[in-house]
C-alpha cells in the first residue's frame, strides 16, 4: 500500500486575554439572513465571451443554468447576484457580532469563520456537533468573536453538514482582517458600507488590494451529491499527470467572486495584491494570471518570506496572498486570463476550471464589466517546456516538466529555521483510508487504534444518548486526547492517493516534513 505521510507540529496554548485587549477594538455588526432564492448566473454572460460557450470544449463543458437555486445570504434588502456571501472587513483587536437567522427549510444553519483561533470562545466555532447544535429554521443566533488574529485572508462558511433542500449553498465569503491604525480603521468603516456609497472602492477591489473568491459549484445539493457518491451514480474519479486521484466528482462549473466571469480592473504602474482563496468544497485550482509572475507573500494568513512563482495550487480552505507588478508599457484596457484550472490530466484532454480577466485601464470606469472583451489570446492554457522554468507552488509531481515546488519552501516572515519548539512534545499519530464506491466510505483511526467509518453529516457526530463528558459522543465518532498549553506534533498519513487538505479548527501548526512512503 502506497501511503501519503506528513506531520504537523502544534503548539497548544491557553491565551489570557487582559481587559485592555477585549475593549481595545471597534465593535463590528453583521447581519445575515439565510434563506433559499434564485442567484443570477449565465444569465449575466455577454453574448461575445467564450466563457460558458466555447470554453470548455464541448464534450468537457457541463453548461451553468440562466439561474442557480441556492441557499444564500440576504441583506439590506438588496438582490442576491452572486454566489459569494458579502465580504467581512475587521480590524485586529474588533469584536464581530455576527447575527445569523434562519429561513431555510428542513435545514439547521452554522458560521465558521475559518482560519480563526477563537481563543476562549469555541462556542462560536460553528462546527455543528463539536462546538454547537444547528440553528433550526425559524430561529437567530449572535456569534460574539474577538478578532485577535495576525492580519491576513481569512473566510467564513456554513458547517451545517447537508442542505435540506436541493439547492447550493453559497452562505460563504471573504473574512478579511486589516492591521491597526487610523488608515486602516477608516478603510474598514467604508468597506463594511452598503456598496452603492462606494464609488471608488468595492470591498473585493480597494486601494491596491483585489480579493479573488473562487469555489467550485454544483447544480445539485450536497445531499445530492453524497447520494451519489454512496449509489456509484458517478463516472470513475479523474487523474492528475501523476496518475493520482484529482477528484472524485465531476467538475460542472466554477466562480470567482461569485461569478462565472469576473473583471479585476487594475491601474497601470502600481504594485498590487491578490488575495487568493479557494472557497469550494471538492476541487483543488491551479491559478495563474497570463504574463504576470506572482511573488507569494502570505500563505493561510500567516507572513513569509516573498517567494516568485508562476502559479499556485489552491486547495478547499487554503488562502494565498501573492503580489504583482502592473509596468507602465501595458496598452490601456490591455487584458489577460486569469486562469483556475482543475488537477485533471490536461495531456489527457481536460481543461476545467474558472476564467476571470484582468484589465488593465487608467481610466477603470470607462466600460462596464459586461463590455469588456475577452483577451484577445485564446491559448486556453500557458505551454510548459522544460525551457521555460515554469514554477507551480504547493505541489508534487514526479513530472520534471511540471515546476511544482512544495509548500514548504515557504519561510515564515521574521522566523529564522523551524518554529521553536519550547515544551516537550507529544507524538499522535492519525490514518485515514478511502473506500470507493460501492462499499464507500471513509475511515479513520487515531493513535494506531481500530479503523472506524467516519462518513456521518455532523450532526450525527454527538449523541444526546449520552450525558455524561465521558460518553458525549457517538460511538463512531474519533477524538483525539491531548494536553492542555501542550505542543503536538500529528504524524498523518493516508491511503488515499489524492491531494487531500487539512484543517484543525483553532489552531495553527508547522508542517515539518511531507514524503511519500
Amino acid at each position: 500500500m502506497v501511503l501519503l505521510q506528513f506531520a504537523i507540529t502544534l503548539l497548544l496554548f491557553n491565551q489570557a486575554l487582559s481587559e485592555s485587549s477585549l475593549s481595545s477594538g471597534t465593535i463590528r455588526s453583521f447581519s445575515f439572513n439565510v434563506k433559499p432564492t434564485h442567484v443570477p448566473l449565465a444569465d449575466l454572460l455577454p453574448p461575445h465571451t467564450i466563457v460558458n460557450r466555447l470554453w470548455p470544449r464541448d464534450e468537457l463543458r457541463t453548461e451553468a443554468p440562466g439561474v442557480l437555486p441556492a441557499v444564500a445570504i440576504h441583506r439590506d434588502g438588496a438582490n442576491v447576484t452572486s454566489l459569494m456571501g458579502p465580504p467581512i472587513h475587521v480590524q485586529s483587536g474588533d469584536r464581530i457580532k455576527l447575527t445569523l437567522t434562519n429561513e431555510v427549510p428542513f435545514t439547521g444553519l452554522s458560521i465558521h469563520c475559518h482560519g480563526f483561533h477563537l481563543n476562549g470562545e469555541f462556542e462560536y466555532d460553528g462546527a455543528v456537533g463539536i462546538a454547537q447544535c444547528p440553528l433550526s429554521e425559524g430561529h437567530s443566533f449572535t456569534y460574539d468573536i474577538l478578532a485577535i488574529e495576525t492580519p491576513g485572508t481569512y473566510w467564513y462558511h456554513t458547517q451545517s453538514g447537508h442542505m435540506g433542500i436541493d439547492s447550493y449553498d453559497s452562505v460563504r465569503g471573504p473574512l478579511i482582517v486589516h492591521p491597526n491604525g487610523t488608515d486602516f480603521r477608516l478603510l474598514v468603516d467604508k468597506l463594511n458600507d452598503v456598496p452603492k456609497d462606494l464609488p471608488d472602492d468595492s470591498p473585493v477591489a480597494y486601494e491596491n488590494e483585489r480579493i479573488l473568491f473562487f469555489q467550485d459549484v454544483f447544480s445539485s445539493s450536497q445531499q445530492q451529491r453524497y447520494a451519489q457518491h454512496i449509489g456509484n451514480l458517478y463516472g470513475p474519479a479523474t487523474n492528475n499527470e501523476d496518475g493520482f486521484v484529482a477528484a472524485t466528482a465531476p467538475w460542472e462549473f466554477g466562480t470567482c467572486n461569485g461569478k462565472l466571469r469576473e473583471i479585476i480592473t487594475v491601474l497601470p504602474n502600481r504594485k498590487y495584491k491578490f488575495r487568493l482563496i479557494n472557497g469550494g468544497s471538492h476541487h483543488a485550482l491551479r491559478i495563474s494570471i497570463d504574463s504576470f509572475p506572482m511573488t507569494v507573500v502570505a500563505a493561510d494568513s500567516e507572513p513569509v518570506e516573498p517567494y516568485i512563482v508562476d502559479e499556485v495550487v489552491l486547495h478547499i480552505g487554503e488562502r494565498f496572498d501573492v503580489e504583482i507588478n502592473v509596468y507602465n508599457d501595458i496598452a490601456e484596457s490591455e487584458r489577460f486570463w486569469i486562469r483556475a484550472d482543475t488537477l485533471e490530466s490536461q495531456s489527457q484532454g481536460f481543461q476545467n476550471g474558472v476564467r476571470a480577466i484582468l484589465r488593465v485601464s487608467s481610466v477603470p470606469s470607462a466600460l462596464k464589466d459586461y463590455d469588456v472583451l475577452d483577451p484577445p489570446n485564446l491559448s486556453l492554457y500557458p505551454k510548459r517546456t522544460e525551457d521555460t522554468g515554469w514554477k507551480t507552488l504547493n505541489c508534487h509531481s514526479e513530472d520534471r516538466l511540471s515546476g511544482c515546488v512544495p509548500i514548504t519552501v515557504l519561510k515564515h516572515a521574521g522566523i529564522d529555521g523551524e518554529m521553536p519548539l519550547q515544551l516537550e512534545s507529544e507524538i499522535h499519530t492519525v490514518a485515514t483510508h478511502f473506500q470507493p464506491s460501492p462499499q464507500y466510505g471513509h475511515f479513520l483511526s487515531v493513535d494506531q487504534a481500530n479503523f472506524k467509518q467516519n462518513e456521518f453529516p455532523p450532526v450525527s457526530m454527538i449523541s444526546h444518548h449520552f450525558r455524561t463528558p465521558e460518553n458525549s459522543l457517538h460511538p463512531n465518532s474519533v477524538a483525539m486526547g491531548v494536553s492542555r498549553a501542550s505542543s503536538v506534533i500529528i504524524v498523518w498519513s493516508t491511503s488515499l492517493l489524492m491531494d487531500h487538505p487539512i484543517h484543525l479548527h483553532g489552531h495553527k501548526g508547522e508542517e515539518s516534513y511531507h514524503t511519500i512512503i
